[in-house]
């Protein structure tokens, strides 16, 4: 089954944090991809329950912070371009778009 982004980004940054971060240990973190969906031209880690007075599906704004933010030292720590890609992508949670 899937593993949550969270669990993914803080494992990934704890290896990298730590120094410890090896091919062969980063690899089963790496072959697993989280669920996500594109939404407007970026990816986006979807919540798919009611929260507040929001409803289903919604992107929290930390999710896509600590996506972006795993997947940038994953990069960073093992070249990984696809890693850097998804990050680059997953940015437009963060763009507003204003009209004057």
């Amino acid at each position: 089954m899937w593993r949550s982004l969270k669990t993914i980004a803080v494992a990934l940054a704890a290896l990298t944090v730590a120094g410890a971060a090896t091919a062969q240990q980063v690899k089963p973190i790496g072959s697993q991809t989280p669920p996500m969906e594109t939404r407007d031209g970026y990816i986006a880690w979807e919540y798919y329950f009611a929260y507040g007075t929001g409803r289903p599906p919604w992107v929290s704004g930390m999710t896509q912070a600590t996506a972006v933010q795993a997947l940038s030292r994953g990069y960073r720590a093992m070249g990984q371009t696809r890693w850097k890609r998804a990050a680059e992508r997953a940015l437009g949670a963060f763009r507003v778009h204003m009209t004057h």
